[in-house]
């Protein structure tokens, strides 16, 4: 009879564990990276249509809200009842408009980009009649006419903080009494009265309109 050798038990071998070193919380806590703002680009122009449209007369380069506006305001009005008003006309302050334009420029701001930067909307006689009489008005009374104005504080630096404030904006906040300060040089020779009496004056140039409620 044959005799058989023992067999070996072998032990199972134990599952390994392996933990995690426990986070010993420092005395100050990690800050997150501050988040940078984008970088400020003022070369490239925007995709958006411009704020200021071409001066063709027609309804289509107009944004839909001025004739609604205009339809909204011919509607409160009373059968036959009379609407007038004054707004700035195309070539209204064109000096400061240009002076501006150049400031920004010099600055390396594209000259589309601030062409797009304009809120103002300055119609010629043509468009004003065109628009208006779309909204249902019959235009009784139009004259565009050059007001020159006195400014109170004897130069051109507060308005251009006021009314260019949409320009001041397309260069960092530390450039932007630059841009002020070269438009006033710019136009001291241009709008300062003689004699030194102190008086500066800008060249408004107004859009005065009677109409009223067509049928």
């Amino acid at each position: 009879m044959a005799s058989t050798a023992p067999k070996t038990c072998y032990p199972a071998q134990e599952p390994t564990i392996q933990l995690q070193k426990p986070h010993t919380p420092t005395s100050t806590p990690p800050t997150s990276p501050t988040p940078q703002p984008p970088p400020y680009s003022r070369h490239k122009p925007s995709q958006k249509s411009s704020p200021m449209p071409p001066s063709t007369g027609s309804s289509a380069s107009h944004p839909p809200q001025r004739i609604e506006i205009l339809k909204s305001l011919h509607n409160l009005l009373v059968p036959s009842g009379t609407f007038a008003a004054e707004f700035g006309a195309h070539g209204n302050c064109a000096e400061v408009h240009t002076a501006l334009i150049a400031a920004l420029v010099h600055r390396g701001v594209a000259v589309e980009v601030v062409r797009e930067a304009c809120l103002w909307w300055l119609p010629t006689e043509e468009e004003v009649r065109k628009l208006w009489g779309e909204a249902g008005f019959v235009v009784e009374s139009l004259r565009v006419e050059l007001r020159q104005t006195e400014l109170p504080q004897g130069d051109i630096g507060g308005w251009v903080r006021l009314f260019g404030n949409a320009f001041l904006e397309l260069v960092h906040e530390g450039e932007r009494e630059g841009v002020v300060k070269e438009v006033m040089s710019v136009l001291e020779s241009v709008g300062r009265v003689g004699g030194g009496s102190g008086v500066f004056r800008i060249n408004y140039i107004r859009c005065r309109i009677l109409a009223r409620r067509g049928v």
